[in-house]
């Protein structure tokens, strides 16, 4: 019997969210059925309270044709005794713990502003007034568009903020700040060319320290250094003291970041996220905070596991907010579970109008600064920028169509390529979103050097009123 192969799939029905893409639950039920296999149902939630799992729960109930029908999830055997609102039944005096629900006006702007002032107060009550880290929150809306006008709030009243869009994902160890920790794994300036096998423990931290100033567990404005931070932070709470082997820190370089993991990580230096209920799955957040803006029109089952993803993400608080005199499908059932509030409409504000785009590899030629001399007025050019350095985006200064972005100096340090095109509207500024590093490939034809420096831009514009 024990020589035997086994084999055990897990899978939750009440998330299949991606029907649109194939994803079928079907898949799960065939697989039971042609391997006559056992089916166990995992009902303990190790992550939100007691009050936010009642109000899934509520919610879920509604599918039909569930594998879990008649099963209820329920809160992790360690935590019974706790409060049903955990550490907030008392930390909160407003909400005591509970789901709340945010009644607002029919208005996406005013809805964003009563959104962002509950966060700001819940961030006050968790870190004072003081604090920076909004790592620990997410605001998750059923369509992309409803969130632009939070994150032009979010730069408005300095809340570091971080929209997670699908496919813009830029990997730690593309960048500037990466590079430099692989160079050092890799032991590429050791004399001799030896390379790098063992780090004693505390090396990272006191690397990062020397190389920018600062301890990885302060609070850093700098996404990349964050990141990386953050990834030292990591790596070095797992064996504290030990000695490390590089080839495994590199590895665990490479995987870091990866389907937005560092932006995800919570810390001093984590920005506040916000993200589709599609992008949401597989995410925790300690607070969530869900934006209706009409969004959520459908009542088929579909929609209703989208909105239990969301909920779910949360692991202290969950805010729900609903339009007055809307009709969203899926908060009305869950009445006398939660706790409605209703603030009073903010005061009017600058425009919410202004969008972020942002490039991303595709969208600039990767090779055109390695084909410069190393003592190219470019390359030093290059190393003076850092995220958030104001650019120029010009038309190419050769006359061939196409567009080139310009340091201060009038220097062009980028050639856009023919994938891109400015967004339509008013450009407001552009700035270096981040500074990649990239080395020459095999084939690659009129290089001149080995190793490059090029930069990313996002573009801050007004679209068009049309």
């Amino acid at each position: 019997e024990e020589d035997r192969l086994a084999l055990m799939v897990v899978g939750d029905d009440d998330q299949n969210i991606y029907a649109f893409d194939g994803a079928s639950v079907g898949y799960i039920r065939q697989f039971e059925s042609d391997y006559q296999a056992r089916r166990f149902a995992l009902m303990d939630n190790y992550r939100s309270t007691e009050h936010i799992i009642r109000c899934a729960n509520r919610l879920i109930a509604g599918a039909r044709e569930r594998m879990k029908a008649g099963h209820e999830i329920r809160v992790d055997h360690a935590r019974r005794k706790a409060p049903a609102g955990g550490a907030w039944a008392e930390r909160d005096p407003l909400t005591g713990g509970r789901v709340q629900v945010l009644e607002v006006p029919r208005s996406l702007e005013q809805e964003v502003r009563l959104g962002l002032a509950e966060l700001q107060r819940l961030h006050a009550l968790e870190h004072g007034d003081g604090a920076r880290s909004w790592g620990r929150m997410a605001v998750i809306a059923r369509r992309w568009e409803d969130l632009e006008p939070l994150a032009a709030l979010c730069r408005q009243q300095q809340v570091p903020v971080h929209l997670v869009r699908d496919g813009q994902q830029l990997n730690l160890h593309l960048t500037r700040q990466g590079q430099a920790l692989l160079e050092l794994l890799r032991g590429d300036r050791r004399r001799g060319a030896r390379r790098r096998l063992l780090l004693r423990g505390g090396a990272l931290t006191r690397w990062f320290h020397r190389r920018f100033g600062k301890a990885p567990d302060s609070t850093i404005a700098h996404p990349y250094e964050a990141a990386l931070a953050r990834f030292i932070l990591d790596t070095e709470s797992v064996a504290p003291g030990r000695e490390r082997v590089a080839s495994e820190l590199i590895e665990s370089l490479y995987e870091f970041g990866a389907g937005g993991r560092a932006e995800h990580a919570a810390g001093p230096n984590a920005p506040l996220s916000l993200m589709t209920a599609h992008r949401a799955k597989g995410l925790e957040f300690e607070h969530v905070l869900v934006l209706d803006g009409g969004g959520w029109e459908s009542p088929d089952d579909d929609e209703r596991r989208l909105f239990y993803v969301a909920m779910t993400r949360a692991r202290s608080t969950l805010t729900l907010c609903e339009q007055i005199d809307g009709r969203h499908p899926f908060i009305r059932g869950m009445d006398g579970l939660t706790l409605r509030t209703r603030a009073p409409a903010p005061p009017p504000g600058d425009p919410l109008d202004t969008r972020i785009w942002q490039a991303d590899p595709s969208h600039i030629v990767l090779s055109w600064p390695g084909r410069f001399a190393p003592s190219a007025p470019i390359h030093r050019r290059l190393a003076a920028l850092d995220v958030g350095t104001p650019l120029c985006l010009r038309a190419r200064a050769d006359g061939r169509p196409g567009w080139e972005l310009a340091d201060a100096q009038g220097v062009a340090v980028t050639r856009m390529s023919s994938r891109f095109v400015p967004p339509a509207g008013a450009i407001i500024e552009v700035r270096v979103a981040a500074v990649l590093v990239r080395h020459a490939r095999d084939g690659e034809a009129n290089l001149r050097m080995g190793r490059w420096e090029l930069v990313l831009p996002k573009i801050e514009f007004r679209p068009d009123a049309a």
